[in-house]
Protein backbone atom coordinates (compact mmCIF):
# COMPACT_ATOMS: atom_id res chain seq x y z
CA UNK A 1 0.00 0.00 0.00
CA UNK A 2 2.88 2.39 0.82
CA UNK A 3 4.51 1.59 -2.51
CA UNK A 4 1.26 2.40 -4.29
CA UNK A 5 0.99 5.74 -2.46
CA UNK A 6 4.59 6.60 -3.34
CA UNK A 7 4.03 5.88 -7.01
CA UNK A 8 0.86 7.94 -7.06
CA UNK A 9 1.61 11.09 -5.11
CA UNK A 10 -0.91 13.91 -4.70
CA UNK A 11 0.01 15.54 -8.01
CA UNK A 12 -0.40 12.27 -9.89
CA UNK A 13 -3.81 11.73 -8.33
CA UNK A 14 -4.72 15.22 -9.52
CA UNK A 15 -3.69 14.33 -13.07
CA UNK A 16 -5.79 11.17 -12.99
CA UNK A 17 -8.89 12.94 -11.70
CA UNK A 18 -8.35 15.69 -14.28
CA UNK A 19 -8.15 13.15 -17.08
CA UNK A 20 -11.30 11.44 -15.85
CA UNK A 21 -13.11 14.77 -15.72
CA UNK A 22 -12.09 15.62 -19.29
CA UNK A 23 -13.17 12.17 -20.50
CA UNK A 24 -16.52 12.61 -18.77
CA UNK A 25 -17.00 16.03 -20.38
CA UNK A 26 -16.22 14.64 -23.83
CA UNK A 27 -18.60 11.72 -23.33
CA UNK A 28 -21.36 14.03 -22.14
CA UNK A 29 -21.08 16.04 -25.37
CA UNK A 30 -21.69 12.99 -27.55
CA UNK A 31 -25.09 13.32 -29.14
CA UNK A 32 -27.61 10.51 -29.06
CA UNK A 33 -28.80 9.14 -32.38
CA UNK A 34 -31.83 11.15 -33.43
CA UNK A 35 -34.41 10.72 -36.18
CA UNK A 36 -35.40 13.64 -38.40
CA UNK A 37 -38.25 13.85 -40.88
CA UNK A 38 -37.67 15.74 -44.12
CA UNK A 39 -39.92 16.48 -47.09
CA UNK A 40 -39.32 15.32 -50.66
CA UNK A 41 -40.36 17.63 -53.53
CA UNK A 42 -43.46 15.46 -54.10
CA UNK A 43 -44.45 15.80 -50.44
CA UNK A 44 -43.41 12.36 -49.20
CA UNK A 45 -41.94 12.33 -45.70
CA UNK A 46 -38.33 11.16 -45.67
CA UNK A 47 -36.80 9.66 -42.55
CA UNK A 48 -33.16 10.32 -41.66
CA UNK A 49 -30.99 9.31 -38.71
CA UNK A 50 -28.31 11.62 -37.29
CA UNK A 51 -25.51 11.00 -34.81
CA UNK A 52 -22.58 13.27 -34.07
CA UNK A 53 -20.47 14.95 -31.41
CA UNK A 54 -20.55 18.58 -30.31
CA UNK A 55 -16.74 18.66 -30.17
CA UNK A 56 -16.39 17.80 -33.84
CA UNK A 57 -15.99 20.34 -36.59
CA UNK A 58 -18.93 20.95 -38.87
CA UNK A 59 -18.11 18.04 -41.15
CA UNK A 60 -20.96 15.75 -42.14
CA UNK A 61 -21.07 12.37 -43.82
CA UNK A 62 -24.33 12.14 -45.75
CA UNK A 63 -25.12 8.46 -46.31
CA UNK A 64 -27.34 6.80 -48.91
CA UNK A 65 -28.05 3.04 -48.91
CA UNK A 66 -28.30 0.46 -51.70
CA UNK A 67 -31.38 -1.18 -53.23
CA UNK A 68 -33.76 -3.16 -50.99
CA UNK A 69 -32.06 -1.57 -47.99
CA UNK A 70 -32.60 1.17 -45.41
CA UNK A 71 -30.59 3.58 -43.28
CA UNK A 72 -29.91 0.50 -41.16
CA UNK A 73 -27.11 -0.23 -43.62
CA UNK A 74 -25.09 2.42 -41.76
CA UNK A 75 -26.47 2.24 -38.22
CA UNK A 76 -23.59 0.12 -36.88
CA UNK A 77 -20.99 2.33 -38.59
CA UNK A 78 -21.92 5.63 -36.94
CA UNK A 79 -19.72 5.24 -33.87
CA UNK A 80 -16.60 4.52 -35.89
CA UNK A 81 -17.19 7.48 -38.18
CA UNK A 82 -17.79 9.66 -35.11
CA UNK A 83 -14.47 8.51 -33.68
CA UNK A 84 -12.79 9.56 -36.93
CA UNK A 85 -14.21 13.05 -36.42
CA UNK A 86 -17.29 12.99 -38.64
CA UNK A 87 -20.94 13.61 -37.86
CA UNK A 88 -23.32 11.27 -39.71
CA UNK A 89 -26.70 11.55 -41.38
CA UNK A 90 -28.17 8.42 -43.02
CA UNK A 91 -31.28 8.77 -45.18
CA UNK A 92 -34.04 6.28 -46.00
CA UNK A 93 -34.58 6.40 -49.76
CA UNK A 94 -37.90 5.27 -51.20
CA UNK A 95 -36.17 2.61 -53.28
CA UNK A 96 -35.47 0.22 -50.40
CA UNK A 97 -36.90 -2.18 -47.85
CA UNK A 98 -35.08 -3.36 -44.71
CA UNK A 99 -31.56 -3.80 -43.31
CA UNK A 100 -30.34 -4.85 -39.87
CA UNK A 101 -33.91 -5.04 -38.62
CA UNK A 102 -34.67 -1.42 -39.58
CA UNK A 103 -37.56 -0.92 -42.01
CA UNK A 104 -37.30 1.76 -44.65
CA UNK A 105 -39.93 4.29 -43.57
CA UNK A 106 -39.60 6.47 -46.67
CA UNK A 107 -40.33 3.42 -48.83
CA UNK A 108 -43.43 2.64 -46.77
CA UNK A 109 -44.59 6.26 -47.03
CA UNK A 110 -44.24 6.17 -50.82
CA UNK A 111 -46.19 2.91 -51.05
CA UNK A 112 -49.02 4.39 -48.98
CA UNK A 113 -49.18 7.30 -51.40
CA UNK A 114 -49.20 4.90 -54.40
CA UNK A 115 -46.00 6.46 -55.76
CA UNK A 116 -43.26 4.73 -57.72
CA UNK A 117 -40.19 3.61 -55.78
CA UNK A 118 -37.68 3.13 -58.60
CA UNK A 119 -34.01 4.07 -58.36
CA UNK A 120 -34.60 7.31 -60.23
CA UNK A 121 -37.59 8.22 -58.05
CA UNK A 122 -35.25 8.06 -55.05
CA UNK A 123 -33.08 10.87 -56.43
CA UNK A 124 -35.49 13.48 -55.09
CA UNK A 125 -35.03 11.98 -51.61
CA UNK A 126 -31.26 12.35 -51.99
CA UNK A 127 -31.68 15.94 -53.17
CA UNK A 128 -33.89 16.75 -50.17
CA UNK A 129 -31.37 15.13 -47.82
CA UNK A 130 -28.50 17.15 -49.28
CA UNK A 131 -30.36 20.47 -49.08
CA UNK A 132 -31.45 19.80 -45.50
CA UNK A 133 -27.91 18.79 -44.53
CA UNK A 134 -26.51 21.98 -46.07
CA UNK A 135 -28.87 24.06 -43.97
CA UNK A 136 -27.57 22.33 -40.85
CA UNK A 137 -23.84 22.61 -41.52
CA UNK A 138 -23.91 26.12 -42.97
CA UNK A 139 -20.35 26.89 -44.03
CA UNK A 140 -19.29 23.39 -42.96
CA UNK A 141 -18.46 20.59 -45.38
CA UNK A 142 -20.48 17.63 -46.64
CA UNK A 143 -19.03 14.35 -47.88
CA UNK A 144 -21.43 11.90 -49.48
CA UNK A 145 -21.26 8.12 -49.07
CA UNK A 146 -23.30 6.24 -51.67
CA UNK A 147 -23.97 2.53 -51.97
CA UNK A 148 -24.70 0.79 -55.30
CA UNK A 149 -27.46 2.67 -57.19
CA UNK A 150 -27.21 5.61 -54.77
CA UNK A 151 -23.45 5.75 -55.34
CA UNK A 152 -24.18 6.33 -59.02
CA UNK A 153 -26.84 8.95 -58.29
CA UNK A 154 -24.44 10.65 -55.87
CA UNK A 155 -22.39 11.60 -58.92
CA UNK A 156 -25.48 13.23 -60.40
CA UNK A 157 -26.14 14.97 -57.08
CA UNK A 158 -22.60 16.35 -56.89
CA UNK A 159 -22.74 17.46 -60.54
CA UNK A 160 -26.04 19.30 -60.09
CA UNK A 161 -25.20 20.82 -56.68
CA UNK A 162 -21.44 21.40 -56.81
CA UNK A 163 -21.53 24.10 -54.11
CA UNK A 164 -23.03 21.64 -51.61
CA UNK A 165 -20.68 18.65 -51.96
CA UNK A 166 -17.03 18.53 -50.87
CA UNK A 167 -16.19 14.87 -51.46
CA UNK A 168 -17.60 11.54 -52.64
CA UNK A 169 -17.18 7.97 -51.38
CA UNK A 170 -18.86 5.58 -53.81
CA UNK A 171 -19.35 1.88 -53.06
CA UNK A 172 -20.07 -0.25 -56.15
CA UNK A 173 -21.44 2.38 -58.56
CA UNK A 174 -22.52 1.43 -62.06
CA UNK A 175 -24.82 2.24 -64.98
CA UNK A 176 -27.89 0.71 -63.34
CA UNK A 177 -30.57 2.77 -65.09
CA UNK A 178 -30.85 1.47 -68.66
CA UNK A 179 -33.95 -0.52 -67.72
CA UNK A 180 -35.49 2.79 -66.66
CA UNK A 181 -34.96 4.31 -70.09
CA UNK A 182 -31.53 5.81 -69.53
CA UNK A 183 -28.52 5.26 -71.77
CA UNK A 184 -25.53 3.11 -70.87
CA UNK A 185 -23.56 6.35 -70.40
CA UNK A 186 -26.11 8.09 -68.17
CA UNK A 187 -23.87 8.33 -65.10
CA UNK A 188 -20.71 8.97 -67.12
CA UNK A 189 -21.95 12.38 -68.21
CA UNK A 190 -22.35 13.42 -64.58
CA UNK A 191 -19.01 11.92 -63.64
CA UNK A 192 -17.28 14.14 -66.18
CA UNK A 193 -18.51 17.21 -64.26
CA UNK A 194 -17.14 16.18 -60.87
CA UNK A 195 -14.75 18.63 -59.24
CA UNK A 196 -14.29 17.14 -55.77
CA UNK A 197 -12.13 14.25 -54.47
CA UNK A 198 -13.89 10.98 -55.28
CA UNK A 199 -13.11 7.47 -54.04
CA UNK A 200 -14.68 4.40 -55.68
CA UNK A 201 -14.59 1.09 -53.78
CA UNK A 202 -16.11 -2.26 -54.75
CA UNK A 203 -15.74 -6.01 -54.99
CA UNK A 204 -12.86 -7.21 -57.13
CA UNK A 205 -15.17 -8.49 -59.87
CA UNK A 206 -17.21 -5.28 -60.02
CA UNK A 207 -14.56 -3.03 -61.53
CA UNK A 208 -16.01 -3.55 -65.00
CA UNK A 209 -19.24 -1.95 -63.75
CA UNK A 210 -17.59 1.37 -62.93
CA UNK A 211 -14.43 1.48 -65.07
CA UNK A 212 -15.93 3.86 -67.65
CA UNK A 213 -17.46 6.03 -64.93
CA UNK A 214 -14.08 6.25 -63.22
CA UNK A 215 -12.37 7.25 -66.46
CA UNK A 216 -14.93 10.02 -66.97
CA UNK A 217 -14.05 11.66 -63.65
CA UNK A 218 -11.28 14.25 -64.11
CA UNK A 219 -7.91 12.66 -63.29
CA UNK A 220 -7.03 14.98 -60.41
CA UNK A 221 -10.16 14.01 -58.46
CA UNK A 222 -10.47 10.25 -58.95
CA UNK A 223 -9.25 7.49 -56.63
CA UNK A 224 -10.18 3.80 -56.41
CA UNK A 225 -9.74 0.80 -54.14
CA UNK A 226 -10.17 -2.97 -54.55
CA UNK A 227 -9.45 -5.46 -51.75
CA UNK A 228 -6.27 -7.50 -52.13
CA UNK A 229 -7.02 -10.48 -49.89
CA UNK A 230 -10.75 -11.18 -50.33
CA UNK A 231 -13.31 -10.69 -53.08
CA UNK A 232 -15.24 -8.10 -51.09
CA UNK A 233 -18.91 -7.19 -50.73
CA UNK A 234 -21.34 -5.22 -52.84
CA UNK A 235 -21.99 -1.69 -51.61
CA UNK A 236 -21.28 -0.18 -48.21
CA UNK A 237 -21.75 -3.58 -46.58
CA UNK A 238 -18.02 -3.88 -47.25
CA UNK A 239 -17.53 -1.93 -44.01
CA UNK A 240 -19.51 -4.33 -41.83
CA UNK A 241 -17.24 -5.96 -39.28
CA UNK A 242 -18.74 -9.41 -39.90
CA UNK A 243 -16.79 -9.51 -43.16
CA UNK A 244 -13.04 -10.23 -42.92
CA UNK A 245 -12.20 -7.77 -45.69
CA UNK A 246 -13.82 -4.86 -43.84
CA UNK A 247 -10.46 -3.89 -42.33
CA UNK A 248 -9.01 -3.34 -45.82
CA UNK A 249 -11.90 -1.09 -46.78
CA UNK A 250 -11.75 0.85 -43.52
CA UNK A 251 -8.01 1.47 -43.96
CA UNK A 252 -8.49 2.83 -47.47
CA UNK A 253 -11.49 4.92 -46.45
CA UNK A 254 -9.78 6.33 -43.35
CA UNK A 255 -6.77 7.48 -45.39
CA UNK A 256 -9.04 9.15 -47.95
CA UNK A 257 -11.28 10.90 -45.41
CA UNK A 258 -8.37 12.02 -43.23
CA UNK A 259 -6.84 13.81 -46.20
CA UNK A 260 -10.13 15.57 -46.85
CA UNK A 261 -10.36 16.88 -43.30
Amino acid sequence: MKLWKNLLGPWKWGMIFGALLIAQMCFSQEEKAQYYHLKAPDGIEIRALYKGNQNQKRILLLMFHQADSSLGEFSDLFSKFNQLGFNCLAVDLRSGKNTNGIDNQTHLNALKANLSTSYLDAFQDMEAGLKWAKQQVGKGRIFIIGSSFSASLSLRLAAEFPAFVDGLVLFSPGEYFFRLGKSAQYIQKFASKIKVPTLILSKKDEKRNWANIFEAIPTEYRHSFLPKIHIGQHGAKSLWKIYPESREYWNALTIFLTKLK
